[in-house]
């Protein structure tokens, strides 16, 4: 037993020389280490009737019957605790300055010993450092690989999902969608940027490679040009748009990004593609899919596959519409026509005329709602404006129908814009302007449903 005890504090001077720095990790793992060990010791004392006294992290034997100790309850503490070199089991307890607490506990089990020993604080840092730098490298072999051939690992040496799918994205240029979060503007002469988020990753994508312009104006100064610019761009919080990764910051959680480069990706592979006929693919009166850029009172801009167009409020439906802010919101997918485009002399597309209404379609709804109005018939509608002369209105048909104020009202009261009226019809006439019919009539009551 002596002989022993000695062997075990020449060993603990041995690794004591040797120098390490303890962290967060190794503690965490002492703990469990230590709670292990505990668990090992309580087995051993309850099968020989012994007391265990534990105080703060040292655990002390007060009371040890060998005499009780089954050969059934030795044999199962040796299939439970490894097999040291020595053909000898060993359980390891937190070290102490006591030398009278610090015991030393033999059992024969078939032929072999158990020994109780403490373990020094140095060789139990070392350990804990050994187990954490296992763990690390099984993960980065686990990691996928960047396009540098690097694991893609976060701060903490952890494999990062979104990080790994943005690298795979950003390796193959892949088109990336997302909504505009924020717009920081320029300042002391630094250019602004927008903000779009992939997942839980900020991506800032440069007002230079938003692939937004604005017209040039005469005496107008590049302050004056940059500021109108900001102010475009900061109209589009909310839209969808379309951009490529071009960075990626690991550490901070950041990507860089271009839509310039996508909208030219999206120009030359939709735009300017062509079927085995040598035909192009995008012509006049094909239908579309745009998502809303920004919203104007009197006009929308459209992206529409790397084209910004622009959507006139007469264009959006066939009822008179005062604001398009009335029914379009940034970010809205919309189902389009392209009524007219131009192209240069490399085919590429420089303007594109595009519409939410279908005329030829529209037209024929229309024509088929009139052709079941006759003089003197009585419906509803709404009034969508009016000027000094005439009041226009929607009826529950579909169809645009006027009135005369000076011979068109049977009362008193003009109504004003958003009241509801019967109306009785007087005759069917074409549209001077696009050539559907629309509804003259007169007034005969007002219908006033906040009154009921």
């Amino acid at each position: 037993m002596a002989k022993r005890k000695t062997d075990i504090e020449q060993t603990e001077k041995v690794i004591n020389t040797v120098p390490f720095e303890e962290t967060k990790e190794d503690t965490e793992m002492d703990n469990e280490n230590r709670v292990d060990s505990m668990d090992e010791l309580g087995t051993v004392a309850g099968e020989m009737d012994s007391v265990f006294a534990v105080d703060d992290e040292v655990m002390e034997i007060t009371e040890v019957e060998q005499d009780s100790v089954s050969d059934e309850a030795a044999t199962d503490l040796a299939a439970e605790i490894p097999l040291a070199p020595d053909n000898t089991f060993e359980i390891s307890l937190p070290e102490s300055n006591d030398d009278e607490v610090c015991a030393e506990l033999e059992l024969e089990a078939d032929g072999q010993d158990v020994r109780v020993a403490t373990i020094s604080e140095t060789e139990r840092q070392r350990r804990n450092a050994a187990r954490r730098r296992e763990r690390v490298r099984k993960k980065r072999l686990e990691a996928p690989l960047d396009e540098f051939g690097r694991p893609i690992m976060d701060g903490n040496g952890s494999f990062d999902e979104t990080l790994a799918d943005m690298a795979r994205k950003r390796s193959t240029r892949e088109i990336v969608g997302g909504y505009i979060e924020e717009v920081k503007a320029s300042r002391n002469g630094r250019e602004g940027w927008v903000e779009v988020m992939y997942e839980d990753v900020r991506v800032l994508i440069p007002f230079s490679r938003m692939d937004i312009t604005v017209e040039d104006r005469a005496d107008e100064t590049a302050a004056e040009h940059a500021a109108r610019l900001a102010t475009t761009i900061s109209n589009m919080v909310g839209a969808h748009i379309e951009y490529i990764i071009t960075d990626i910051d690991k550490d901070n959680r950041i990507a860089g990004g271009s839509r310039q480069m996508a909208n030219e990706i999206r120009r030359r592979d939709i735009l300017n593609a062509k079927d085995r006929e040598g035909n192009f693919t995008i012509y006049a009166g094909r239908k579309v899919r745009g998502y809303v850029l920004s919203v104007h009172p009197s006009f929308a801009f459209v992206d529409v596959y790397g084209m910004r167009c622009r959507l006139r409020v007469a264009d959006i439906r066939s009822e008179y519409i005062a604001d398009a802010n009335d029914v379009l919101t940034n970010g809205m997918c919309l189902s389009l026509y392209i009524t007219d485009l131009e192209r240069d002399e490399n085919g590429d597309v420089t303007k594109m005329f595009i519409s939410m209404r279908n005329d030829k379609q529209e037209k024929e709804r229309l024509q088929n709602a009139a052709a079941t109005m006759k003089e003197g018939d009585i419906c509803r509608g709404r009034v969508t404006s009016r000027s000094r002369d005439v009041i226009f209105l929607n009826l529950s048909n579909g169809l645009q129908a006027f009135v005369y104020i000076t011979n068109g009202l049977m009362g008193r009261r003009i109504p004003n814009i958003g009241d509801h009226v019967s109306l009785r019809v007087v005759k069917v006439v074409p549209n001077r302007r696009n050539g559907n019919p629309i509804v003259q009539g007169k007034i005969i009551r007002n219908i006033n449903y906040s009154a009921r």
